[in-house]
């Protein structure tokens, strides 16, 4: 489960709501998008340091017994927060977006995407456009983090930092 903190933070994110997925995702995953085919992909190495979009659905299937069991289905298309249109803000998350055990995180440790669309840990920050820093643990879900987002200037210039 993840949520804006702030209640204005949803005003001010960047919203991307005419594309589809190829993948299963869940709320809380990144996720990277090619405007001109209008598709979502998981990231990769590379890209999970670029422009990456934040997957938010609303919890719409009343079939689905928690929102962590939420999935935005192949086909289907995923409300996706641009990261970077988020700097500054703190969001609330447990730990079924995050790779990694709760035990090991600390409050300062950074976290950017993984090529899972999850959350993990990273030491060193220099080539990400955008990454989380653990500013709380909480016990939001059971075990929970409160991030804040962090927007960098890009460092290179290769297609999609910065655009």
């Amino acid at each position: 489960m993840i949520k804006f903190r702030d209640i204005g933070a949803y005003k001010a994110a960047q919203n991307i709501p005419y594309c589809t997925t190829s993948v299963a995702l869940h709320n809380g995953m990144g996720v990277t998008v090619d405007f001109a085919s209008k598709t979502v992909a998981l990231p990769n190495a590379t890209t999970a340091k670029e422009d990456v979009f934040l997957v938010m659905n609303r919890y719409d299937k009343p079939e689905v017994n928690s929102p962590n069991e939420y999935v935005i289905n192949p086909g289907e298309y995923p409300r996706l927060f641009r990261v970077k249109s988020l700097d500054g803000y703190i969001l609330d998350l447990d730990m079924d977006q995050v790779t990694g055990e709760y035990s090991s995180i600390a409050v300062g440790d950074k976290l950017g995407f993984g090529t899972d669309g999850k959350m993990v840990e990273i030491s060193d920050v220099a080539d990400y456009l955008t990454y989380f820093e653990v500013i709380e643990k909480t016990t939001f879900n059971g075990q929970g983090l409160a991030v804040r987002v962090i927007a960098q200037a890009p460092t290179t210039t290769s297609p999609g930092v910065g655009g």
